[in-house]
């Protein structure tokens, strides 16, 4: 049993007892009254180093409200998912960008790139606009979608333009590493994303950054980068959950590497199956690899030709290419 403090229905209330404080935060929307968020926070006390703790609580609210992937924004997304494209403003059609990310879904891709076009014919040095729209055609080359001449050149050109107009803010930076990354140029890429931890990163960002870490430097570093960033925000794109897969499945731990492939959510994108079958593979369930395998020629009819275009652009460096490759060969592809 503790005291309380504060209103337990209210944006939030406190708990003393036992050596903890326990910090109750709650989001509620206004129009309605309804509570849409509610989190608690156990802190030590009295703590050694209570600002530190003060700020500590603070980074991890901030995250979960306000990241690109916090409460606040998810909820909006939900909205525009339904939003007339011709009535949406920058902002909302910034959003595209994200809905496309958390889902991978080719009909958000497409939604995405038809709107944040439009959008920038009259915003055109919106820079959350111009550097979504360089990840979207960075991506039309990553997933293969090869919808857009001169993808990757576009991406470039659009990422340039992106950090030209605010140095300082990582939505350029990451668009340019996002390039770089399909492109395979490492030196490059890594001056990137040093400049990016320099930076005060969103837990969006530092879990971005992790993943291209993780692919193209070191599995390890890009996990603890995505395991801070899961701290202070545990809701981040499913894609992400290649890093610890590969971790896992290169260790042979087959049974976590699959708990990964299940966290990926993206079930209309043919890098879902692809994972799967390999794994299940290692699992010895046939049935199992023999519908992944389908579904990937559901998702994707021309992977045999798409194959090596995929894992380049998507692992980028060749110890993954091959262990990856070496178990689609395992399942006859």
């Amino acid at each position: 049993a503790g005291t309380g403090r504060g209103r337990p229905g209210g944006p939030g209330h406190v708990q003393a007892g036992d050596g903890l404080l326990r910090l109750y935060v709650s989001l509620t929307d206004a129009t309605d009254n309804r509570r849409i968020w509610t989190e608690k926070f156990d802190i030590p006390y009295p703590a050694r180093n209570f600002l530190e703790t003060q700020e500590a609580v603070s980074a991890k609210i901030v995250g979960a409200l306000v990241d690109s992937f916090g409460i606040i924004a998810r909820l909006l997304m939900q909205e525009v998912s339904y939003l007339d494209l011709n009535k949406a403003n920058s902002y909302e059609t910034s959003l595209l960008y994200y809905i496309w990310e958390s889902t991978q879904d080719k009909g958000n891709y497409i939604r995405a790139i038809q709107g944040i076009e439009r959008s920038l014919a009259t915003d055109p040095y919106n820079q959350s606009l111009l550097a979504g729209l360089s990840r979207l055609y960075s991506a039309d080359h990553h997933y293969a979608f090869n919808r857009i001449p001169e993808n990757l050149n576009k991406s470039m050109d659009l990422a340039k333009m992106a950090t030209g107009i605010d140095d300082g803010a990582p939505l350029g930076r990451l668009a340019m590493a996002h390039s770089l990354f399909v492109q395979g140029r490492k030196q490059a890429l890594d001056e990137t994303l040093k400049i990016l931890l320099s930076m005060d990163l969103t837990p969006y960002a530092l879990s971005v950054v992790g993943f291209f870490t993780g692919l193209a430097f070191d599995l390890e570093e890009g996990m603890a980068l995505q395991g801070k960033a899961a701290g202070l925000n545990p809701r981040q794109p499913g894609y992400h959950q290649i890093v610890p897969f590969l971790h896992h499945y290169s260790r042979g731990d087959f049974e976590s590497a699959m708990k990964h492939t299940l966290l990926l959510n993206m079930p209309t994108n043919v890098w879902d199956p692809i994972l799967r079958s390999i794994t299940y593979h290692k699992l010895n369930q046939p049935y199992a690899v023999q519908n992944a395998v389908e579904h990937i020629f559901v998702l994707e009819p021309d992977f045999k030709n798409k194959r090596e275009q995929l894992l380049r652009a998507m692992l980028f460096d060749g110890r993954w290419m091959s262990l990856v490759s070496e178990g689609l060969w395992e399942v006859g592809l």
